[in-house]
């Protein structure tokens, strides 16, 4: 079956498992990943996490750019 159109989005969601089982030291590099990797738009990265597993989300630093380009919504 195919969509009558093209979404260029990606969705990820129970991403919080994957994390959490990489070391705190190790986490940067997926986050980096991700935001370096979807840049364009229309492209749409969408991740679902539950609120309890907010520690595995980026350092302020690196949501503060993540904001400054448009590329950061939160939802609770």
């Amino acid at each position: 079956m195919q969509l009558p159109t093209q979404t260029n989005a990606l969705l990820l969601y129970n991403l919080d498992i994957a994390l959490s089982y990489l070391e705190f030291q190790e986490r940067p590099y997926v986050w980096d990943f991700l935001r370096d990797s979807f840049r364009k738009r229309p492209k749409a990265l969408v991740i679902t996490m539950p609120t309890s597993a907010d520690h595995l989300l980026p350092d302020k630093a690196s949501r503060d750019i993540w904001h400054r380009g448009g590329r950061l919504a939160v939802v609770s």
